[in-house]
């Protein structure tokens, strides 16, 4: 496949090509393809195609708008094009392979061409740099777009192109075509007036064609340009070459001069950066980002220096990305490039005084030791000095904070610094006007790329579920992956899945990302620096968390983790975040990385009784069984009888609580694996009392969103500790169970357990348990087809209900009879049995039965040849369901609406029925979908799928 960036967003396969006209889709497709093999987050894509009116569901909104993209691209241009886009836990991402994107192509035709024009091989620069911009058809797809990604596509790459086709002047002067370039050169500089580059080709065309007193000219007009716009002067190349030629200076006329417009200078050039990083892969937008804002910077000249902040967690890429950039960049900062370890976070234990950074900034400017004032302050003005006339890039690589970094800072905008540092120095950013690059892991098409670069191509076993499960092992972090390549090239003998099965089967996968002759390059060490600047507190939140049982905390579970305030405890959080060993992964949500979890684990093995391990944990089940039940009384309608079971109370805890049936729904969802981790962890711990009052607590969300796995898997786990806890526990836990088998389909499991807590319940005159599984017993009979036998179930239950004055069980068992009447063909007696029960339901607030009721009097209506009352009543239902968030129900009742809509002879409406209802079966669990599918499938297989209007 192509695609194409470089003018209208175009693509192309073996279908064809498209040029999509501007829409949602369009806009996450030019994202995608701005971050190509890269993931971009669902909150990246609402933004880009939202903007500021993003949708209600966010998630479903770009799931589906995605759906729509894959089903374009695989149907007009290529069958392999749905697969392009995946999905992961991050977001989703686009894969593009050499040589598909124009974009991708034509940076890299850029950087070839000047490598030749830095080698003098001007002709090859011409060839090259004219290719990479015939590559433009027009303005980029970005262009007319608004939104966060414009900035990070179309501005670095119309800088790029600026800049290609200034280096292109440079070349066609170097090879003689001076003529040629000053014509063209002439309509550039009207268009991009401040770029001073273009004036200095300029004037350098014209000179050597014989127009001294035009090249003059050119000069005064510049000049007067950037005065009267800008209020600054022209740079020193610009005015050094106008003196030249005033000068009449014959050596301007050489052709074979690299770059004749430089000023003439006796000053040494520092070259400091360390060698290039071998093996670097991806970070394509970070460095094109950076070479797109110096771009910007140096043609604004808005007085400060280019700041730049590459922040993020050890072993990330910080200075490799910066290294990298500065080689990259060295042929635009003619004066040389500066280099300085800050020492911040390694094993030296001291960050590098700031006076002695310029101590060694001022000696590789040439400065004498004599002339190198005592004071910081003389010292950074001596500094400033030296480079107020030079461009040149600063690289500050390891600063451990603000107050470091600034005295170190030129004063000119000719400079470009760049800072790598484990915090994310936010006061730079707002007082020197710094711009922050914060680096993640990398995409998983670029490890896998590292790995298999640095094991080198002799190794054919690196690819596939290895390699994969390798770089999931490695958390992404270029360090542990280096790590794990060169451990892989010391194995002559030995494959990558030994390797992998070494790190999957220890304790720590720590143990194994080491090398034995460098302990500065194993992953536990650079940890251990970002430790080691911690305080106390902070410290032990770390430790802390590596014991958190679920993948994301929230600000009042660590609350309630470490036994602080939340106030407290969100402090904490931040100050792990500020140093990168904690990742805010949505607002007030962080975790660790397996890696880092790892080493946070490992502390607080070392440190046990600042720690205290299982106190803190039990704090924690406290802490979510509390809330968990104030959730399950939001989520639950007051008629539902509660249990009133004691909670173990932890001091000091603070549970949430809810004022509303939406609010307890989506903290349940967002809680989700950690609710489950955590009972898994009471069940494990035999927290007996907690073990089996938690899954009690999450019945009524798990029924309501249809996770019916997870019921019972939590159940069935929890039943020993019930058991533990005697037969008034017991038989509670039995019910819940039954009714997750249930809702699962197994009805004759179901029957089994409720069975079991009925002797249990009538043994210990638990009338709660007594009823409950009575009617459900009724439940199980019927879904298995035992109509008369669910029939009597029921008929007890609803006595029951009224002798003990359950009124939940009561209209819940009517319910019940009326679906068994109409599926025994007692059509209008259970059309009465049902109004008699909405009635009841809606007095009691309960939504959930009031929409089961109202889905079994459609299904009555139905049969009974009402099609039009039977789809009322769906449409309310359906209502219902969607304002409850119940996932299942409100598929099954779309299907439901689709049927009805072919027996009313509406084939169009059941079409669209039967298309929105399999994307909701597809979010469902398999037992679900697999129903769901039976029942389109029965549609689709029938002759004629048109009904006949009732």
């Amino acid at each position: 496949m192509e695609f194409g960036l470089l003018g209208s967003l175009q693509v192309r396969g073996t279908l064809g090509g498209i040029s999509p006209r501007p829409s949602r889709q369009s806009v996450l497709l030019v994202t995608l393809l701005s971050r190509a093999n890269s993931p971009v987050s669902i909150g990246e894509l609402v933004e880009a195609a939202w903007g500021e009116n993003p949708p209600a569901a966010e998630n479903a909104a770009v799931h589906t708008t995605i759906s729509r993209l894959r089903q374009m691209l695989s149907v007009s241009v290529d069958p392999a094009g749905y697969d392009r886009i995946v999905t992961d836990t991050m977001g989703y991402s686009i894969r593009v392979l050499d040589g598909e994107l124009d974009a991708s192509v034509f940076r890299g035709l850029v950087a070839e061409g000047r490598a030749s024009l830095e080698s003098g091989r001007g002709a090859e620069a011409v060839v090259t740099l004219e290719r990479a911009l015939d590559l433009w058809r027009g303005s980029t797809a970005a262009s007319g777009m608004s939104g966060w990604f414009v900035e990070s596509l179309r501005a670095p790459l119309d800088d790029l192109r600026l800049s290609a086709t200034e280096d292109l002047a440079r070349a066609r002067l170097m090879t003689g075509q001076a003529d040629a370039v000053a014509e063209e050169l002439r309509g550039l500089v009207a268009r991009h007036p401040f770029r001073e580059r273009l004036w200095e080709h300029l004037m350098l065309a014209l000179y050597r064609t014989g127009r001294q007193s035009e090249a003059l000219d050119a000069f005064h007009e510049a000049r007067r340009t950037l005065v009267d716009q800008l209020g600054i002067e022209p740079g020193p190349e610009l005015c050094g070459l106008y003196r030249r030629i005033l000068d009449n200076d014959a050596a301007l006329l050489d052709v074979s001069t690299a770059d004749p417009g430089a000023p003439v200078t006796t000053r040494p050039v520092p070259r400091q950066l360390p060698a290039d990083v071998v093996n670097f892969v991806g970070r394509e937008r970070e460095l094109d980002r950076l070479d797109g804002l110096t771009a910007g910077r140096a043609a604004a000249d808005d007085g400060g220096p280019m700041a730049f902040v590459v922040d993020g967690g050890a072993g990330i890429g910080k200075t490799a990305l910066a290294v990298r950039w500065a080689h990259r960049a060295r042929s635009r900062f003619e004066d040389g490039d500066l280099y300085v370890n800050l020492h911040g976070f390694d094993a030296t234990g001291a960050p590098t005084d700031p006076f002695e950074a310029l101590d060694q900034l001022l000696r590789a400017l040439h400065i004498s030791p004599q002339e190198i004032p005592r004071g910081l302050e003389e010292r950074a003005a001596l500094y400033r000095t030296a480079l107020a006339d030079r461009r040149m890039i600063v690289v500050l690589d390891n600063a451990a904070d603000a107050e470091q970094v600034r005295p170190l800072l030129p004063g000119s905008s000719s400079c470009a610094v760049i800072v790598t540092s484990r915090k994310r120095l936010s006061g730079l950013v707002a007082r020197e006007g710094a711009v922050r690059l914060t680096l993640g892991e990398l995409g998983s098409d670029d490890a896998a790329a590292l790995v298999r670069r640095i094991s080198g191509p002799a190794r054919s076993d690196v690819s596939g579920e290895p390699l994969d499960t390798l770089i999931g092992l490695c958390c992404r972090i270029p360090l542990a992956l280096r790590v794990a390549a060169e451990r892989l090239t010391l194995r002559r003998h030995g494959t990558l899945a030994d390797l992998v099965d070494e790190i999957g089967s220890r304790q720590s996968a720590l143990a194994t990302l080491t090398l034995p002759e460098d302990a500065t390059s194993s992953v536990r060490t650079v940890f251990s620096w970002s430790y080691s600047m911690l305080g106390p507190a902070s410290r032990r939140m770390f430790r802390l968390l590596g014991l958190f049982p679920g993948e994301h905390t929230s600000v009042p579970a660590a609350a309630a983790l470490a036994g602080v305030s939340v106030g407290e405890a969100l402090d904490l959080l931040e100050s792990l975040v500020s140093v990168h060993l904690l990742e805010e992964v949505a607002d007030r949500r962080y975790r660790l990385h397996d890696l880092l979890r790892d080493y946070a684990r490992e502390q607080a093995e070392l440190d046990p009784a600042d720690t205290d391990p299982d106190r803190a944990l039990t704090r924690l089940a406290c802490w979510y069984l509390s809330t968990a039940r104030n959730a399950a009384m939001a989520i639950l309608p007051p008629s539902r009888p509660r249990r009133a079971v004691p909670v173990r109370q932890e001091p000091g805890i603070e549970p949430l609580t809810f004022g509303s049936y939406r609010q307890a729904l989506d903290w349940c969802e967002a809680e989700r694996v950690t609710l489950i981790a955590v009972a898994d962890h009471c069940v494990r711990h035999e927290l007996h009392d907690l073990a089996s009052q938690l899954p009690a607590a999450l019945w009524g969300f798990f029924q309501v969103r249809g996770y019916t796995g997870d019921w019972i898997t939590t159940h069935q786990r929890a039943l020993g500790s019930a058991r533990a806890m005697g037969p008034a526990v017991e038989a509670p836990a039995l019910c819940n169970l039954g009714t997750a088998y249930l809702e699962a389909y197994q009805f004759d499991r179901a029957v089994e357990y409720h069975q079991r807590a009925l002797a249990l319940g009538t043994e210990l005159g638990d009338v709660w348990v007594t009823g409950v599984s009575t009617a459900n017993l009724g439940e199980g009979n019927r879904r298995a087809g035992r109509y008369e036998l669910a029939r009597t179930y029921f008929e007890k239950a609803v006595s029951l209900g009224q002798a003990t004055g359950n009124t939940w069980l009561h209209a819940f068992s009517l319910t019940s009879l009326a679906t068994v009447s109409n599926a025994m063909g007692e059509h209008d007696e259970a059309i009465g049995m049902y109004h008699r029960t909405l009635v009841i339901h809606r007095e009691h607030g309960d939504r959930y039965q009031e929409a089961r009721c109202l889905q079994g009097l459609g299904d009555a209506y139905r049969s009974s040849a009402n099609p039009r009352e039977a789809k009322d009543c769906y449409l309310r239902a359906l209502v219902l369901c969607q304002e409850m968030g119940n996932g299942l129900d409100t598929a099954r009742i779309t299907y439901s609406l689709a049927e009805i809509e072919l027996e009313l002879g509406q084939q169009a409406e059941a079409e669209a029925h039967f298309e929105a209802a399999n994307e909701l079966a597809a979010q469902l669990e398999e037992s679900h979908r697999a129903l769901l599918r039976d029942r389109f499938r029965e549609h689709r297989e029938q002759p004629d799928s048109r009904g006949s209007q009732g």
